[in-house]
């Protein structure tokens, strides 16, 4: 993104030595940033790779994403949180490259203090409308990105003095298309639109009153200038902020006390069982039962089976040298196992609360959190009920 002045910027203050040097000054300035930005949103992935053991989606609550029970429940922070969050190598590496490109030339022309509140502002306003519209879970710095394509399609309109038509038609043209292209990507499943849509408005909105710092042709106002200060500085403290309130809520997700409840998929269940509320569900194919995951990555699968073959069929199935302890749970006979595959730790229990109906609860964890995931499947087993016969 190329700007070419006008004439009458020519023929203004601004065509001075001192003003040639400092633009010229700003057009080389590195884009410290953008660069940091990249580098924070790259070390929170690794982090979430290493804390996830390989698998992102298993801690992407723990470490804020958007979600919007949580968030109705308080933690606000989230929506800003979530902006720094990814989830897979090709979801960083586009948003990325798309900030390292976006970033270089809007933080050029906006200035660094500008830029850093574009950047913030829209990927709130991305997450609040999110919030608003999307109830499913999501991350990511796509509305913060569309905050700045935003800003750059309004500061010409908004700021038309400033640079030549020439150079004016073909900064909306460029970003116009790209909008478009890119909204039109984000109607792809998985993607979450809103949060494009949000930061695109919030990127343009901010931008009516941010006039460009390379093409600003006032004096140097000392109040303007600390009144950006400080609101650059409230807004590094509110990331801070929200880092650490993420930070204080996940290390005490282990010991969460409130629960919900999952029972099988009818209007009359006939048995069910408790889990902490911050595990989430994912769905699976029909009849295949459901999986549950941790904010640290374990991952309990239930499954149930109603006029199947006894119990002992499937426990013959376990591994060789695998023998089974039998027991109870919830006053039902039932059999337990602990297994070890690779760097994966599983607990496995199967009830037989009627003769040919049993549940199969199975639990997958990392190798490293074995004693851990042990004890919550232990007490998992302790909310386990039976309410009727199938």
């Amino acid at each position: 993104m190329e700007i070419e002045p006008t004439s009458q910027q020519l023929e203004s203050p601004l065509t001075t030595s001192v003003a040639k040097a400092e633009r010229m000054a700003r057009l080389e300035a590195t884009p410290w940033v953008t660069y940091t930005l990249l580098a924070v949103i790259i070390a929170v992935y690794i982090a979430m790779l290493v804390v996830g053991h390989g698998n992102v989606d298993r801690v992407a609550l723990l470490f804020g994403d958007k979600e919007d029970d949580l968030i109705r429940q308080g933690q606000w922070w989230r929506l800003v949180t979530a902006i720094f969050l990814h989830g897979s190598w090709v979801h960083i590496g586009v948003n990325g490259l798309s900030l390292y490109w976006l970033g270089n030339q809007m933080e050029r022309l906006y200035g660094r203090r500008r830029f850093f509140m574009l950047f913030v502002f829209s990927g709130i306003c991305g997450n609040l409308l999110s919030f608003l519209k999307q109830p499913a879970p999501s991350l990511g710095a796509s509305g913060a990105l569309f905050g700045l394509i935003g800003a750059g399609i309004v500061f010409p309109i908004r700021y038309p003095e400033l640079i030549s038509p020439k150079a004016r038609k073909t900064i909306l043209t460029q970003l116009i298309w790209i909008t478009v292209l890119n909204l039109a990507l984000s109607l792809a499943p998985g993607i979450d639109l809103w949060a494009h849509v949000g930061g695109l408005i919030g990127g343009g909105f901010l931008a009516l009153f941010l006039m460009p710092a390379l093409l600003d042709p006032r004096p140097v106002n000392l109040w303007r200038e600390r009144a950006l200060s400080l609101i650059t500085l409230g807004t590094v403290l509110l990331c801070l902020l929200s880092a650490g309130l993420e930070w204080r809520v996940a290390v005490k997700f282990p010991q969460q006390e409130t629960q919900m409840t999952y029972a099988p998929s009818s209007q009359n269940p006939w048995w069910s069982l408790k889990v902490p509320k911050s595990w989430r569900p994912l769905a699976l194919p029909q009849g295949a039962g459901v999986v549950l995951v941790s904010p640290q990555g374990e991952q309990l699968t239930v499954a149930e089976r109603i006029e199947a073959s006894p119990v002992q069929d499937f426990i013959a199935l376990w591994p060789q040298g695998v023998q089974p302890q039998r027991g109870e749970v919830a006053g039902k006979p039932a059999w337990f196992a602990q297994l070890q595959s690779g760097n994966a730790h599983f607990d496995v229990c199967v009830v037989q609360p009627y003769t040919t109906s049993f549940v199969r609860l199975v639990l997958m964890a990392p190798s490293a959190m074995a004693p851990k995931a042990h004890n919550d499947f232990l007490q998992i087993l302790k909310t386990v009920e039976f309410h009727h016969p199938p």
